[in-house]
């Protein structure tokens, strides 16, 4: 069943900074694998590691270490990092699955169990189940057996839309929500729920983030959409031109999003358009425990150190 929404049309702030970013940029001649990355994260001794187009990167905050040939899979391109409780990094590729634990690498790809081999998004939920989302659907590994899933809207012969799945969240009751081409789904474990944007037939879901008071984010084509219960808020404005761009939320609530050349944040009514000292898009984002935000962009990585003062207008 489709989940109803509420519009709410929003005259967004935006606010400019009244003094310089502290932007670092990081390029392959610093010992990052390619300029162009993918997916970014930071593990539990806060060390940055960030896949590219051709290769992973790891980051100290001094030391660089790259791997350019991850068991076997020469130059990959890495579109997902998730961490598991043990410290194991998963890495979703165009080329199948690869978890390293530090010393090995192991490979999963279809001949193993996975739905597809073009992964798209991972995350892992509290049972320490890893989700993939691919091209061909949804795989759920735990440790020992693989099953897939094919979202469904309920209807007879529609689901083959659904299969190319690109982004994953897991809320604390631990129901899964997939980011398909179509809209949303929450999985929980028994049942579908669908939830369409209603704005037109395509609705590209590329990112999910979940905040503090359990809202659903969603980044869309020029669209930020938010899900509680079984109700959309739809901003309106031109927050991006780009579908696919990263969300992410900071320790205060507010949301942090990738953008054409620019990062923006937004604190539910003020939008801050931060423009990057380069033409890069911003397609990760993640946030260290000083509250540094690190972007994944075209053209290297950026660290964005603390705000400085705002000025609105």
């Amino acid at each position: 069943m489709k989940g109803s929404f509420v519009v709410v049309i929003f005259i967004l702030v935006f606010i400019n900074k009244a003094t310089a970013q502290t932007f670092t940029r990081y390029t392959t001649s610093d010992g990052l694998a390619d300029n162009f990355t993918t997916a970014l994260t930071i593990d539990a001794e806060g060390n940055i590691w960030i896949g590219t187009d051709s290769g992973l990167s790891k980051f100290d905050g001094t030391n660089w270490t790259t791997y350019i040939s991850l068991s076997g899979l020469v130059k990959p391109w890495i579109s997902s990092i998730a961490i598991d409780a043990e410290g194991n990094k998963w890495f979703g590729t165009n080329d199948g699955v690869v978890k390293f634990d530090g010393h090995n690498w192991t490979v999963y790809t279809t001949s193993d169990g996975l739905a597809d081999d073009y992964v798209h998004a991972i995350a892992i939920d509290a049972d320490s189940n890893k989700w993939f989302g691919t091209s061909g659907g949804i795989s759920k590994f735990d440790g020992i057996h693989w099953t897939t899933y094919i979202p469904s809207d309920g209807q007879k012969d529609h689901n083959q839309k659904y299969e190319i799945v690109s982004s994953i969240a897991i809320d604390t009751q631990g129901h899964k929500w997939f980011g398909t081409g179509y809209g949303v789904f929450r999985f929980d474990e028994n049942s579908w729920q669908y939830y369409s944007l209603g704005i037109i037939t395509y609705d590209p879901v590329g990112a999910i983030a979940i905040d503090a008071q359990g809202n659903i984010w969603c980044g869309c084509i020029s669209l930020l959409a938010k899900i509680y219960g079984k109700c959309w808020t739809r901003f309106y404005g031109k927050l991006t031109d780009n579908w696919y761009f990263p969300i992410s939320v900071d320790s205060q609530g507010n949301l942090w999003f990738g953008d054409d050349y620019t990062i923006l944040k937004f604190d539910g009514t003020n939008l801050t358009k931060i423009p990057l000292p380069c033409f890069a898009i911003v397609r990760a984002i993640a946030i260290d425990a000083q509250g540094n935000k690190w972007l994944g962009t075209s053209d290297g990585v950026f660290k964005l150190s603390d705000e400085t003062s705002e000025m609105k207008h």
